[in-house]
């Protein structure tokens, strides 16, 4: 009898504990979004250039503000406040492990494709739901490493309000002068709506 009652505990604890939601670190959050299965990532190949579009969520910003900050349950609010109105993307593109802008060797491609990055996202870059509404680009940023990185990496911001009764959204971005064509993207926007977040005040920020 002991015996049965000590595996019902035990059975209990175990459905407690795994309806209680994980907890993540920055880097363990990061891991998470750029887990394809998750729903936060989609990429595509195009003549030797690996495009990728992941969601950027509101709580890794707030992490990166927090670098040097102890973390309080006001500032932490006070952060998400500040970014959670907006759905925020990065792509990448990259070809052979380097950064895209500097593939080409030609200048004028270079030019126009920096250009493009750096003023004019907006115009090669839309969002359409599932509820054929179209959704514009409230902000876009390309910060320039002059080839000390990896990938070429421009973010993309929406207006997050937008988008909350559709089933799915789906970001067009045409081709920004690499010669990739159109590209599509589509998320479900519950996976969007649904990310974790960090546990600023058990786990350490790390970026």
């Amino acid at each position: 009898m002991n015996s049965i009652r000590l595996l019902l505990v035990f059975v209990l604890l175990n459905m407690v504990s795994s309806c209680k939601p994980q907890s993540y670190d920055a880097a363990g959050l990061k891991s998470f979004v750029l887990k394809e299965d998750h729903g936060l990532m989609r990429q595509h190949e195009r003549k030797g250039y690996k495009l990728m579009l992941y969601n950027r969520p509101t709580d890794l910003w707030v992490a990166q503000e927090l670098r040097d900050d102890l973390p309080t349950d006001s500032l932490i609010t006070v952060l998400r406040k500040k970014y959670d109105n907006y759905l925020y993307f990065m792509l990448n593109i990259s070809m052979e492990g380097k950064e895209a802008l500097y593939a080409s060797e030609n200048f004028g491609t270079f030019s126009n494709v920096l250009q493009n990055l750096s003023f004019r996202m907006g115009g090669f870059t839309e969002m359409v739901t599932s509820q054929k509404d179209t959704i514009p680009v409230a902000d876009s940023h390309y910060d320039r490493l002059y080839g000390q990185s990896g990938n070429t990496s421009v973010m993309i911001a929406f207006h997050k309000d937008q988008i909350k009764d559709t089933d799915w959204v789906q970001i067009n971005i045409k081709d920004i002068g690499l010669g990739t064509g159109r590209t599509t993207y589509r998320f479900q926007t519950k996976n969007l709506l649904s990310v974790p977040q960090i546990d600023f005040l058990r786990n350490s920020i790390t970026q």
